[in-house]
């Protein structure tokens, strides 16, 4: 009987568990674990090596924020977690009563060295709850992003997955040949603060409208995204700019104190979650302008000018009316247009629309009537000594373009050049260099005869 009553209270002692483990009142069937992908931010920015090693080094950190909003929109839990490795992190929410929730994870980079960091604002409620960035400028490692899901609790376990996004994007600022000859200790990248966020609001309802962001009270102060030392050659910086038309401006500050303004590049596409690089290579600062845009992009210009090929590209379809030429310049890394209107040039009589497309190199267009229609010439004058004939010559030969005579009369220039034709035998170009060593190049459609007085 006593083996009996001894071997029924072990019994009792195994079951009694699995019986509580049954009790849906037991908060381990309440309680929501996730799994957050701190790596995604800057894998999708490209910058996973930087940031491992800016961790590696101890001098940042990254700080992962879980907050859990009830159907009110009411702060019910949160846990922090600070990281120096680039691993999915586990956490678990316990007791919360059955319904429908909102998770919003907020991750940032820190600085281990400054009381300038990304804050959270206004936590207690998800409307207003806000994101403050410590500031421009902003290194890659300050980079920061942020995931929401809905989610339920019906007494049973659950799991989820959560890869947070970034809020803004990496530029890399790199300028080559930036030596102590040019003058310049440094280059910076300025923006304005019209284009450049101080943070954004966290409200899920607000995700992709221009609600989100919030800015400085005047928008008309200047923005310092990034300052590229001399010795270092390129920077990579973290910005909130989010737009079609964002304006970026380069600079450079003498050794006397002055400053000297380089470029303003065109209004560009910024996007959170993408990276961009921005190229200017000091030697070559008055007929090579800036390079704006993704690597990708970047990648196949580049080529373009180790190939030889110079940015004065002109656009040679002949008959084509003003407009076309104005798109084709709108796709240019950067132009600017010498005349609003159309003027007469008595020499081609033909009527004019001239643009530097550098500050010493030009294209220019002529056409048939005064409302721009029939183009009928193009052509691109260089009144940089630094870039010489012979690279023309070699920007043509690259286009495919072979000579077939030596110094030729042009008819209306009344001057002698050398003649090269396509390789489709549609256009021809005549190369010509001056006694002070500038250039000029004419394209016009092959076979038609000019002749004016």
């Amino acid at each position: 009987m006593k083996k009996f009553l001894n071997a029924l209270a072990v019994l009792c002692c195994l079951v009694a568990p699995s019986c509580r483990l049954l009790d849906p009142d037991n908060p381990i069937y309440k309680q929501t674990s996730f799994t957050i992908h701190t790596g995604s931010i800057y894998d999708d920015l490209g910058i996973q090596l930087e940031m491992a090693q800016c961790l590696l080094e101890g001098s940042h950190s990254v700080l992962v924020s879980a907050l859990v909003y009830d159907q009110n929109g009411q702060l019910v839990d949160r846990q922090d977690q600070e990281t120096a490795i680039l691993k999915p992190l586990g956490i678990t929410f316990k007791g919360l009563e059955e319904g429908t929730y909102t998770l919003l994870v907020w991750q940032a980079g820190l600085v281990k060295a400054s009381d300038n960091n990304w804050t959270l604002s206004g936590e207690d409620q998800l409307s207003t709850l806000t994101a403050t960035a410590p500031g421009y400028p902003m290194s890659f490692a300050e980079a920061a992003g942020c995931a929401w899901v809905n989610f339920s609790v019906h007494g049973h376990p659950s799991l989820g997955t959560i890869r947070p996004k970034a809020i803004g994007s990496v530029v890399e600022l790199k300028v080559d040949n930036l030596t102590e000859d040019k003058g310049f200790s440094y280059v910076v990248l300025t923006g304005n603060s019209g284009q450049a966020p101080l943070g954004l609001r966290l409200d899920p309802s607000l995700d992709s409208t221009p609600d989100r962001w919030f800015y400085e009270e005047n928008p008309n102060l200047e923005v310092l995204y990034c300052d590229l030392i001399s010795s270092k050659g390129s920077d990579k910086f973290f910005t909130l700019s989010d737009g079609e038309n964002i304006q970026l401006y380069l600079w450079g500050p003498k050794e006397e104190g002055d400053w000297q303004y380089f470029y303003d590049v065109l209004p560009r596409q910024i996007h959170p979650g993408q990276s961009y690089i921005c190229y200017l290579d000091m030697d070559r600062l008055t007929w090579q302008p800036p390079f704006f845009g993704d690597y990708w992009s970047f990648g196949n210009w580049i080529i373009q000018r180790m190939a030889g090929l110079l940015v004065a590209q002109p656009l040679l379809k002949w008959g084509c009316d003003v407009e076309e030429v104005e798109a084709y310049m709108r796709g240019k890394q950067w132009y600017m247009q010498m005349e609003k209107n159309l003027g007469y040039w008595d020499a081609y009589g033909g009527w004019h629309l001239w643009y530097y497309v550098a500050p010493k190199l030009t294209e220019q267009y002529l056409f048939e009537t005064e409302d721009g229609k029939n183009l009928q010439f193009a052509m691109t004058i260089c009144w940089e000594k630094a870039l010489s004939y012979e690279q023309f010559v070699k920007s043509l030969t690259v286009q495919g373009y072979r000579l077939v005579a030596k110094s030729v009369l042009h008819p209306i220039e009344l001057d002698f050049f050398d003649k090269y034709l396509s390789a489709d035998g549609k256009t021809e170009a005549y190369l010509a260099a001056d006694n002070d060593g500038y250039t000029y190049l004419i394209y016009q459609p092959a076979g038609v005869e000019y002749y004016y007085d």
